[in-house]
């Protein structure tokens, strides 16, 4: 049943966890086990019938007894139906061992016996006195790829439940959102739909998930199937999510936290994120949830999205509290990228690697002494066969999204690299901020600057097609452009201190084609003209530069003092910017739009318009309707020899009522 709320480990395999650093040798099927408790197993007395010198077949028979006895956990069974026995002051125990051992409280213990052999999740843990708790964990998820295997292995998890005796559950320890390409194109519906084809069934929000903004990050969880926890996060929108969930373990609770990191360098400086700290947050939940279920939990599990770190402060907080101490046998942890997997206090730290390409399971059982004990494996998620159901919609999807970036948007005119824009001008930089720069002609810009931690491909390129996919890849953030009026001398400062900082340099400001800077990082001209100091220049650039992110000065204190910074709300994200811009480029193309004779500015007159338009919808109008769909535009753009890809964002583009279809008055705005 699942309820939501309004010392260092003995590692299996001669595989060793050092203090301090993350764990990057793993065995050669990549599995990796641990085993910690409060306490060890007497050993088996050395003889089984008194002192003296044993036969070798004597000692090899006594050597089988022991393997099997231990394998099947005889000890620990008996105990616990002796101790059971006594609990109840039974007047007949043998008889009480007896039914207490035929009801199944003693279950075989043999992972032989009760799981499938072939079976990557496994068998029952060996010394586990009733119910046990499964998890399966993954962390920080930006493509579908693994999604379905992962699918798989919850899913035989919990079909070997019952038999085993045991409840088994799924997280992802935050970043399920963002940044991704799909959520880029679709606001996340497509990676939230993917943890459902998943089946997990708990996540807790990373820092990532706040790159959306509240309201779409709110609508998105509507549709996810399983429980958001938040438990440190504060602000009202997001204050309807649970601050924990609770599991119940056979006659054990066990609850559920999710925290997310405090440290504020990392997010936005907008909107103002309102946080308790994530090992304050700890302690309040769990006192919260004893108040609300009117007893003590007998497990705490909680989900963190944090750095290693701040993990090992966490537990290390945990450890002295008198009952977390003793409950708190894992950190389900996230953040990081590689695999963790640290002891820290009286507990052990675990992140599993990004995008599930290792399923984390987590064995969390009790002895026969009531001691909290637990066992750790990382298992390839390639090691599990794709889920069908999930499968069929990872390649849709990932079909879909291969065809739509394949599409061609822009030509580089040359060779040209984005992997040292921290480091030092860069033509892929200047190539992408021109588009930028021609997509705000509207906002009569002059300028556009972004520091070089806004570009994150990290590739080569040579002269020729450029594609929505690279688009994608570079612009990996939504970041909002900001229009300003800037002072000559504000920018021409600003540039030279990031450029000339200590490399990389994540605050290193890059320009359109139209600033020619010169090797000593100073602006000779702008737009060809002489740079004036003294002069109001029009700029676009990141917001979050204008609220402190990177602190590039004199640009920042300038800003403060002198200058209105719009809202998000009034910015455009620079992946829609340089889309849009190459989407009406491609009508243009199209329909050779560049060549629509103008009247008197540099705008064509409107009979000139009216005329063209008519002509090109006649060219491609099949069905004579006087109206284009996508397999129109899609049938004259290949006659055309042009890459029909676009089709889809070209028709949604200028299709000002939402129909489908592009009327005369929607292709005539390709000039605008």
């Amino acid at each position: 049943m699942v309820n939501a709320a309004s010392p260092l480990p003995a590692i299996g395999n001669g595989h060793a966890v050092s203090q301090g650093k993350h764990n990057k040798s793993i065995s050669r099927n990549e599995q990796l086990t641990k085993e910690h408790s409060g306490g060890t197993r007497p050993p088996h007395p050395k003889s089984m019938n008194g002192t003296g010198p044993k036969s070798p077949s004597r000692l090899k028979k006594q050597m089988q007894i022991e393997q099997y006895l231990n394998q099947h956990a005889v000890d620990a069974t008996l105990t616990a139906a002796i101790q059971d026995a006594l609990r109840t002051d039974s007047p007949d125990p043998l008889r009480h061992i007896a039914t207490y051992l035929m009801k199944g409280k003693g279950k075989d213990t043999s992972s032989n016996a009760t799981q499938p052999a072939e079976s990557k999740v496994g068998g029952r843990p060996a010394g586990a006195v009733g119910t046990f708790l499964r998890v399966l964990m993954v962390n920080d998820v930006y493509i579908l790829d693994n999604f379905p295997n992962f699918a798989t292995a919850v899913k035989e998890a919990k079909a070997a439940a019952s038999a085993l005796d045991c409840v088994a559950i799924s997280t992802l320890n935050g970043d399920f959102l963002s940044p991704c390409i799909f959520t880029a194109l679709d606001e996340g519906k497509t990676m939230l739909e993917g943890l459902n084809k998943a089946h997990v069934d708990y996540v807790c929000l990373g820092n990532h998930e706040l790159d959306l903004p509240f309201e779409t990050l709110a609508a998105r969880l509507k549709d996810f199937k399983g429980v958001c926890i938040n438990s440190n996060l504060r602000n009202p929108e997001v204050s309807h999510l649970p601050p924990y969930a609770t599991v119940k373990v056979g006659e054990r609770t066990a609850l559920i936290g999710g925290f997310l990191t405090e440290d504020e360098s990392i997010y936005a400086p907008t909107p103002k994120l309102n946080f308790v700290p994530v090992t304050e947050a700890c302690l309040e939940v769990w006192e919260r949830a004893k108040d609300d279920l009117g007893s003590t939990p007998d497990l705490f599990l909680p989900m963190t999205h944090q750095l290693i770190s701040q993990d090992r402060q966490t537990a290390e907080a945990l450890a002295k509290n008198d009952e977390l101490k003793t409950r708190t046998p894992c950190l389900l942890a996230g953040h990081e990228h590689e695999m963790f997997v640290e002891a820290a206090g009286k507990s052990v730290v675990i992140k599993v690697g990004e995008d599930a390409e290792r399923v984390g399971i987590i064995d969390i059982w009790w002895d026969a002494s009531g001691a909290v004990k637990s066992a750790f494996k990382a298992v390839p998620a390639s090691e599990f066969a794709p889920e069908p159901t999930a499968l069929d919609y990872c390649k849709e999807k990932n079909d879909w999204l291969s065809n739509l970036m394949a599409a061609e948007i822009a030509t580089l005119p040359s060779a040209c690299s984005s992997k040292k824009v921290r480091h030092e001008s860069s033509g892929l930089a200047t190539f992408l901020l021109t588009m930028v720069k021609k997509g705000l002609r509207k906002d009569k810009v002059e300028l556009v600057l972004l520091q070089g931690g806004g570009i994150r491909g990290s590739a080569d390129y040579q002269a020729g097609p450029f594609t929505m996919g690279d688009l994608y890849k570079e612009f990996g953030f939504d970041t909002h452009m900001a229009v300003i009026p800037l002072k000559g001398q504000i920018i021409a400062e600003s540039i030279f201190n990031s450029r000339s900082a200590p490399k990389p340099a994540p605050n290193f400001l890059h320009a359109d084609d139209a600033a020619e800077i010169d090797d000593e990082h100073k602006i000779v001209k702008i737009n060809g003209e002489p740079f004036d100091p003294e002069r109001i220049y029009t700029v676009a650039t990141y917001q979050f530069l204008l609220t402190g992110l990177n602190i590039i000065q004199p640009l920042l204190s300038y800003v403060q003092e002198n200058v209105a910074v719009p809202t998000i709300d009034q910015c455009r994200p620079v992946k829609k910017v340089a889309m849009d811009y190459c989407v009406k480029e491609t009508w243009r193309k199209l329909f050779d739009a560049e060549k629509w004779p103008t009247g008197e500015g540099a705008t064509p007159t409107q009979d000139a318009i009216s005329m063209r338009v008519a002509a090109a919808i006649s060219a491609a109008d099949s069905n004579n309707d006087g109206l284009l769909d996508e397999d129109e535009v899609r049938a004259h753009m290949e006659a055309k020899g042009m890459s029909a890809g676009l089709v889809p964002q070209m028709i949604q583009l200028i299709d000002s009522d939402g129909d489908g279809k592009v009327s005369p008055e929607d292709l005539a705005t390709i000039v605008a």
